[in-house]
């Protein structure tokens, strides 16, 4: 199937403390061993504190990958000591690869999910719940 029909959607809870430095090696690791390619692909990170309604700051950041064939996000929340890893590609994939590679990291994971989206014919188990 050309690429872009289907989206393949992997997301992983994990404990343990991470930076943009970790992100970097650890998606770069990744898309090594599920032969994707991220070369000449900048990653882009976005840091923040937040305020809620109560006047509480929450810090965390989000670090985002492209690769040719999609992107990998990281969700990262300090505060909680864990956060969360998102592989979205547009080519079939091993979870168990993944996590392989987040525990070889020294991740803990702790929850995962997937999905598989697609353009032509809406397969997915929330399309099934919206009929």
């Amino acid at each position: 199937m050309p690429l872009g029909r289907t989206a393949y959607l992997s997301a992983f809870a994990f404990k343990g403390a991470v930076d943009t430095i970790t992100c970097e090696t650890v998606t770069a690791r990744v898309a090594e061993k599920l032969n994707l390619d991220i070369h000449n692909l900048e990653p882009h990170s976005w840091h923040f504190p937040t305020l809620n309604g109560n006047g509480d700051g929450e810090i965390g950041f989000t670090y985002v990958q492209p690769c040719t064939a999609s992107a990998f996000i990281w969700d990262v929340w300090p505060e909680h000591v864990g956060g969360y890893f998102i592989a979205l590609l547009c080519v079939d994939h091993d979870p168990g690869t993944i996590c392989e590679v987040l525990e070889t990291a020294g991740l803990e994971v702790v929850d995962l999910d997937g999905s598989c989206l697609t353009l032509t014919n809406g397969i997915s188990r929330m399309m099934e719940k919206l009929k």
